[in-house]
């Protein structure tokens, strides 16, 4: 039997590291919602179509199912060999950082030709693949913060940090265009910068565990893999197809004028649910959590097309935000309970992977799906959410998630 040993306290949380690796996910939420804002808008400047930026995202995401469990399972060499994963996480944190306040300094002050219009595409996408190259890298630090038991408490932070400044897309746009790209870009970059250095303090090598022996080849590699990656792409799909439900039931039900209010106000819960439902994780177990929230999820989405009054669709959402909170909330902790101590970089890397996979696959049919009724929408959303459920409960080592 292979043993791993930590210097982690059984009975607390490290709080302060936890807040480092919130701090990092907060970034790079940040720099997305950023980028997503104004990429169209520096197309245009280029003299590019805006549409392309949704070709470009489809791109990025397709890099990121393959840089994700690359450089997550380098990263696990780097921890057993050096103590530490800071050689992965630094590069490409800074490389990402440099990228990403290049960009609106190439789209305003390029010369228009035809190198320049195929140039700005380019560093976009390195961009984003500099950002895939430290994220589960990075949060991966989580499973050195708690032990497994509390994990999903732990984890509550990073999902309002995600979920939180996620929703500054609906609610504070107008705010982020008024400072203008430059500004913003490098409000972004800076973020990034000050998250590293804030990581780095709180996780000084060797503070985690350290493998005394091989526990690789202790597992059903195809079958966790193939359990992490469903639910992975049960996840996406059901996140976009969530999206697409709650842009028809908000304007239907309060009109078109709360629709961006009415999304943030959404998202904010998810964050603030992530407290309660990570304590309820912790003490009744994360596969029964996530499985709950998944079923409960799925049956919400349905609900929402029921002739019901209005206090009863906002009961509803709030049930829905719940759910959903226990899904995301409890995504690190399931990884780490299926794979070994050794290979988690890998198998989070494989996680966020596929997740981006998913997305590339939905944005490739986003023309068909806006095509179809609501309803079936959300009908399929629940079916991607059962998906997961299934995946969840099918993993090897169950037990232990």
């Amino acid at each position: 039997m292979t043993k791993a040993t930590t210097n982690l306290p059984r009975s607390r949380i490290l709080w302060l590291r936890v807040l480092a690796i919130a701090a990092i996910q907060g970034a790079i939420t940040l720099t997305w919602v950023i980028y997503g804002l104004y990429f169209p808008r520096l197309l245009e400047n280029m003299g590019l179509n805006p549409d392309l930026a949704l070709k470009i995202l489809i791109i990025e995401n397709f890099l990121e199912a393959g840089i994700e469990p690359l450089f997550g399972g380098l990263s696990d060499r780097f921890q057993k060999r050096l103590g530490h994963r800071f050689i992965i996480i630094s590069f490409g944190v800074v490389l990402a950082s440099a990228l990403f306040i290049s960009l609106p300094a190439i789209a305003l002050f390029h010369n228009p030709t035809e190198t320049s219009g195929l140039f700005f595409p380019a560093m976009a996408i390195a961009w984003a693949a500099a950002m895939a190259i430290f994220r589960s890298p990075a949060l991966v630090l989580l499973s050195q913060t708690a032990p497994q038991s509390a994990l999903p408490q732990a984890a509550s932070f990073l999902t309002f940090s995600n979920q939180f400044v996620g929703a500054f897309r609906f609610m504070a746009y107008g705010a982020l265009l008024r400072l203008g790209p430059e500004i913003t870009f490098t409000v972004g970059s800076v973020f990034l910068l000050i998250a590293l250095a804030f990581l780095r303090s709180q996780h000084p090598p060797h503070s985690g565990f350290t493998t005394t022996a091989s526990t690789t080849a202790t597992i059903p590699w195809g079958r966790t893999i193939a359990a992490i990656s469903c639910t992975a792409l049960g996840i996406a799909w059901g996140l976009r197809f969530l999206s697409m439900t709650l842009a028809t039931i908000i304007p239907r039900q309060w009109g078109e004028t709360v629709l961006e209010g009415g999304l943030a106000a959404f998202f904010i819960a998810i964050a603030l649910f992530s407290f309660p439902a990570g304590a309820i994780a912790t003490r009744w177990g994360n596969g029964k959590a996530m499985i709950g929230g998944t079923v409960f999820a799925a049956l919400s989405l349905i609900l929402l097309f029921l002739p019901l009054a209005t206090w009863g669709i906002g009961l509803t959402l709030i049930i829905l935000a719940f759910c959903f909170s226990s899904v995301l909330n409890g995504v690190i902790p399931f990884v780490v309970a299926l794979v070994p101590p050794d290979r988690v970089g890998l198998g989070l890397g494989c996680y966020f992977g596929a997740f981006g996979a998913g997305m590339s696959v939905f944005d490739l049919l986003l023309t068909q799906f806006s095509a179809i009724a609501p309803f079936a929408i959300a009908t399929m959303g629940a079916g991607a959410l059962i998906l997961a459920s299934f995946s969840i409960s099918l993993s090897p080592r169950y037990s232990q998630v």
